[in-house]
């Protein structure tokens, strides 16, 4: 088990812009007022290393989170200890809300790489949407992205092959850190190793390593460390069955 947080930041006054609100605002427009309300819950950023685990399953009272720097990993683990990834949580996201209504979590969360998270209360946030209702909808509306970005991975692991399964992968990160205004030129942002790639996708660690091997091969990629650059996005989308549209980005309907 990774080891839990040793060393906590004090509250502090939060970012001078909301992390929230800068990574949705190609999504869904905001009120002075929703934006503040939304920086309110970014007051108390904490740092977690790489491998520090926020979230366990069966943990009672666990608080929902906002990413304010790096990544977090969702997984579950099987009954011999096998991995399966979720999701990666980037900056910008809310993450753990379940929280508010169930009475203890049923997933791992850990820093994926080094972060900064921001942690506020079940109370806090129906206080929240109570102040503020098309908040509350714009929560529902990520929420039914995530649902269906959950069904297009089920797809992957369920009927698509090895390259199928990273292409898709790959543009689906890329897309989702283009639309919060993380990514400009073609390159994930986020560091990739071989393990989480695998724990994502269903696969060996040896069979990962091929994939990105084959695709460097067919000049679709490029990989510098642990980051990597699509380097012809169209050819890639067709090897890979990938239509965006799925990822909603046209964002929230009722603005």
């Amino acid at each position: 088990m990774p080891p839990q947080n040793s060393k906590l930041t004090e509250p502090g006054p939060g970012p001078a812009i909301s992390v929230v609100v800068n990574a949705m605002r190609r999504f869904s427009k905001f009120s002075s007022a929703e934006a503040r309300a939304l920086q309110a819950l970014e007051s108390r950023p904490e740092q977690f290393r790489k491998g520090e685990e926020l979230v366990s399953p069966g943990q009672k009272n666990s608080k929902p989170f906002i990413i304010i720097g790096g990544s977090v990993v969702e997984y579950r683990l099987d009954a011999s200890g096998h991995r399966q990834t979720l999701d990666l949580l980037l900056r910008g996201e809310i993450a753990n809300l379940r929280s508010t209504v169930l009475r203890s979590t049923d997933i791992y969360m850990v820093a994926s790489t080094d972060s900064v998270v921001s942690r506020f209360t079940a109370d806090e946030f129906h206080d929240l949407i109570s102040h503020h209702p098309r908040l509350g909808s714009v929560m529902i509306w990520r929420a039914a992205v995530g649902r269906s970005m959950l069904a297009e991975h089920l797809l992957d692991v369920g009927r698509r092959n090895a390259i199928q399964r990273m292409g898709h992968r790959l543009l689906e990160l890329l897309v989702r850190m283009e639309l919060a205004g993380l990514s400009d030129n073609d390159t994930l942002s986020v560091p990739l190793d071989l393990v989480t790639l695998a724990d994502m996708l269903g696969l060996t660690v040896e069979h990962t390593s091929r994939t990105l091997a084959r695709l460097r091969a067919d000049d679709l990629i490029q990989t510098k460390g642990q980051y990597i650059k699509i380097v012809d996005r169209k050819r890639l989308a067709e090897a890979s069955d990938f239509d965006p549209s799925y990822l909603h980005p046209d964002g929230y309907p009722r603005d």
